[in-house]
């Protein structure tokens, strides 16, 4: 959303393991890389990794924890661990504060969506 123009692509079947989704943007907020499905448990988990190409290289893995607490209420947790050296694990609460404020706006934009707002 940071970047309407950047290019996108897609390999694989969305919705499995396998599936990778890549960036690529000269907003350098935004920058380049990807997220590769790596687990699904149906309705439980969905693990990936995400690789950042751009502007720093760094390489994550997450997970989203789905928990059904009715028939249209869903919680989603989200975690992020990215093992990083000196001196870039100084900057990895940042870096997690800055994804988790987008991860929350795209899901704030797919949670108005599927309630038809």
């Amino acid at each position: 959303m940071a970047d309407p123009s950047m290019k996108k692509e897609y390999r694989g079947t969305d919705g499995t393991v396998g599936f990778i989704y890549c960036w690529d943007s000269t907003n350098k907020n935004v920058g380049a890389g990807e997220q590769e499905t790596t687990g699904i448990d149906e309705g439980k988990r969905i693990e990936y990794a995400i690789r950042f190409f751009r502007p720093m290289k760094n390489t994550g893995k997450s997970n989203f924890l789905i928990t059904s607490k009715g028939e249209k209420v869903t919680t989603l947790a989200w975690t992020f661990d990215s093992p990083s050296k000196f001196p870039m694990s100084l900057l990895s609460p940042i870096f997690k504060r800055m994804l988790g404020k987008d991860l929350e706006k795209g899901l704030g934009n797919l949670k108005e969506i599927l309630e038809g707002n």
